[in-house]
């Protein structure tokens, strides 16, 4: 079963610490695999510790792309929020030099059990995944953040799958893999301590602080804070049983100190007598890499250890034990890098075009830098048969070979590469040339995103029109983008669905390879919302097209409302405001110190505001002053942090109002109206169970956990099995106005055009 994957673009940088990181890499071939469910899970602190200063393999293997969470940056959700995800986690692994692998198991939001996740996943579908996962990894040592009895249920599954995959791989092979979680509280005693806080004196950072600079590359699940040397504290880790492993196995608590080595493997010991190698000499020939020597003495040895270990590797036989044959690859490119990198020199690839078309045209140039030019002899480079033009000196002295090239369809050639998430394809053309006498190969990466020849995208997902409208008129925009090679250019077109008119502004734009990008208004009108049926807008360019659906829903307006909205990080609620026809103004910072706010019926603020406008707390009173003299203040799901009071931050909200992480999961979960003639749910609409019905993912999340007496609860609901929440929805009187407090994920549902929920916002919105 082959891993759905692809490896993080891993290429430490030139100099002084890509030279350090070889000499450590040439004295081990131990692999350490750290086990995590979505994309920040990863144990990053320990990985690049481990990394640095022991130069074993890491690889992250992540069960899902992360598409189910939330998004702290942008309106991305789902397949576009995975892709997000899965770019920002290979941005983090350059920081640790881990390897980045995917099962690719769909992300369906938050699970609060094992059960509910193992049966969506399917057990036995987790399992064997993993387990294909470990044998093609084989892994010395796992950890993992997680276990089977706390948190996320994706959490407890890819904690109970890798202790599956271990138990069959230790039945099946004999080979106990030693398996390392977190200790559940600073309590219970831990078998392994790793002291992140140590500095690494080549790169010129903590091992903690190069962790956090990854950690940051996670934007979509931010903010972070920054990082704080002073509260550094060791990664703690215990060992967790597997199978039928026994404290008497002979495995050593610390398996760190005692890394398995090709060397000292007694099933390796007759094949490598075979090929008259010396483990013990060997290994000692390479321990002297890490000491501080001349570098004259350093490149000695390696060329003598690099030259046997090549003549050896030519000669090993299909019935040799599987690490042989792998362990001896991974010291022999340690070795070549000590020479490179020994010698100054480095190997970069780029080409003209990332972002290209299947069968698209570009170049790529291949620089190898080297700080004695004339060491580099006979230059070539072999990319899908092509060969390269003549060499040609750079301004720097390096050499350059160019390629044009075109890009092939995904899995064709030696492009199989391929993640479907992204779209990203990796491209390692074969750089050989001899340097001060021995000859290299090197394969550097490039990453070229494929996409289709125009690219076209709506602004919204979905547009929604209320049914009572006539002559409804509409603004929105798509924007096409040209991938091609061609001459001709290609002219966007709009089509209307049957009893609506559309008008393009401009009227005709053309994309070609002299204007590669453009965005058209359209204009959409309605003459009877009543009318329409199933119906979507279709742009359309050189055969390619993006359909919008067009849903009608039976939303009543008041004629009176007037929106202040300061947004969050999502548009979502700014779309549907604009789709409903409700009047409403953006109160970015310069609007929300200048307005006056009684020109408003209701303030809004959006989602995760708390966070993204740090403004809002100098305006707090006078937001309170609004709803105190009538006005309706609508707050929408914060997380604790951007919400809760602390010195010198009050809560945004009049009363008292704590936000926890309760959430409801189901999103069919039963919901209870506890005041069912409470305006906020009659007015305009009466809200009843057809309007709950339907949803996606979720209810809510970051439901309330205590508030003050002022405060009235509108909804009860729960996952099964669960106590009952009733957080949902709370609203408080102050003055003549109301302050809403609202935890439904309603975002998610806006998206599709559910009209429930459409109905409900209309009714939040009025006072």
């Amino acid at each position: 079963m082959l891993l759905a994957c692809l490896l993080a673009a891993v290429q430490p940088a030139a100099g002084a610490l890509a030279y350090r990181q070889a000499c450590v890499d040439a004295g081990t071939d131990a692999v350490v695999l750290n086990v995590a469910a979505h994309p920040d899970d990863e144990a990053a602190r320990t990985l690049v510790y481990l990394r640095r200063t022991l130069g074993v393999r890491t690889v992250a293997l992540f069960t899902t792309c992360g598409e189910g969470g939330q998004n702290a940056v942008g309106r991305d959700i789902g397949a576009a929020l995975a892709k997000r995800r899965v770019l920002e986690t290979l941005a983090a692994a350059r920081h640790t030099d881990t390897e980045v692998r995917w099962l690719r198991f769909p992300d369906f939001g938050f699970s609060k059990s094992l059960s509910e996740t193992l049966r969506v996943w399917g057990a036995d579908r987790l399992r064997d995944a993993m387990l294909a996962a470990v044998y093609e990894i084989r892994p010395d040592v796992v950890f993992t953040n997680h276990d089977t009895e706390r948190g996320h249920g994706h959490h407890r599954a890819s904690a109970w799958a890798i202790e599956q995959a271990l138990a069959i791989y230790a039945a099946r092979t004999g080979h106990v893999v030693p398996l390392y979680q977190r200790p559940a509280n600073d309590e219970e005693p831990a078998s392994l301590t790793i002291d992140v806080s140590r500095f690494d004196p080549v790169a010129g950072l903590t091992f903690a602080r190069q962790a956090h600079l990854g950690l940051l590359e996670h934007e979509s699940q931010g903010p972070w804070p920054p990082h704080d040397p002073a509260q550094v504290r060791p990664e703690r880790w215990k060992r967790v049983p597997i199978g039928r492993e026994a404290s008497s196995n002979g495995t050593p608590d610390d398996p760190l100190r005692a890394l398995p080595s090709l060397f000292r493997d007694p099933a390796c010991a007759p094949a490598l007598a075979r090929l008259g190698i010396d483990g013990g000499e060997v290994e000692a020939a390479l321990a002297t890499l890490r000491e501080d020597r001349p570098r004259a003495e350093h490149l000695a040895t390696a060329r003598d250890v690099l030259l046997r270990l090549r003549a050896a590797s030519q000669r090993v036989l299909p019935d040799d034990p599987p690490r042989l044959r792998t362990a001896l690859q991974r010291r022999i490119e340690a070795l070549e890098r000590v020479w490179l990198h020994g010698h100054g020199a480095s190997v970069e690839a780029f080409v003209t075009r990332t972002r290209m078309p299947v069968f698209g045209r570009a170049t790529m140039r291949i620089a190898v830098h080297c700080a004695d030019r004339d060491a580099v002899r006979d230059l070539s480079v072999t990319w899908q048969g092509l060969t390269a033009r003549p060499a040609a000196e750079g301004p720097l002295g390096e050499l350059v070979r160019e390629i044009e090239f075109h890009l092939l369809p995904p899995g064709v050639g030696s492009e199989r590469e391929f993640d479907p998430v992204t779209g990203q394809r990796v491209l390692r053309p074969r750089v050989e040339f001899t340097l001060a006498g021995i000859p290299l190969v090197v394969t550097p990466e490039v990453r070229v995103l494929g996409v289709p020849e125009v690219e076209l995208s709506w602004d919204r997902d979905v547009c929604v029109l209320p049914r009572s409208g006539t002559g409804v008129q509409r603004l929105l925009s798509v924007d096409v983008e040209y991938h091609g090679d061609g001459e001709t250019p290609a002219t966007l077109a709009v089509a209307a669905p049957p009893g609506a008119l559309v008008e393009l502004r401009p009227a005709a734009l053309a994309v070609s390879p002299e204007r590669r990008k453009g965005r058209a208004l359209v204009k959409l009108t309605v003459p009877e919302v009543a009318a329409l049926g199933t119906a979507e807008l279709v742009a359309r360019c050189a055969g390619y097209e993006a359909r919008l659906p067009v849903r009608v829903v039976d939303v009543a307006l008041p004629a009176n409302l007037r929106v202040g909205l300061v947004r969050g990080p999502d548009d979502t609620l700014l779309r549907a405001l604009q789709d409903l026809g409700i009047a409403h103004e953006e109160l970015d910072e310069r609007a929300l110190a200048a307005r006056e706010l009684g020109e408003f019926t209701t303030v809004v603020l959006d989602m995760r505001t708390g966070h993204l406008r740090p403004d809002l707390r100098d305006h707090r009173d006078r937001i309170l002053e609004f709803c105190r003299q009538g006005g309706r203040v609508v707050a929408f799901y914060h997380k604790p942090n951007e919400w809760n009071e602390r010195p010198g931050r009050p809560v945004l909200a009049p009363f008292a109002l704590e936000v926890g992480n309760d959430r409801v999961c189901e999103e069919d979960a039963p919901v209870t109206v506890l005041v069912p003639e409470h305006p906020l749910l009659r007015v305009p609409h009466r809200i009843t169970d057809e309007d709950f019905a339907g949803w996606v993912q979720e209810r809510g999340l970051n439901f309330p956990s205590k508030w003050g007496p002022e405060w009235t609860p509108l909804l009860r609901m729960a996952d099964e099995g669960e106590d009952p929440l009733d957080g949902a929805l709370l609203v408080a009187r102050d003055g003549r106005g109301e302050f809403v407090y609202c935890a439904l994920a309603l975002y998610r549902q806006w998206r599709i055009g559910h009209q429930g929920a459409l109905r409900l916002l209309v009714n939040l919105l009025t006072p």
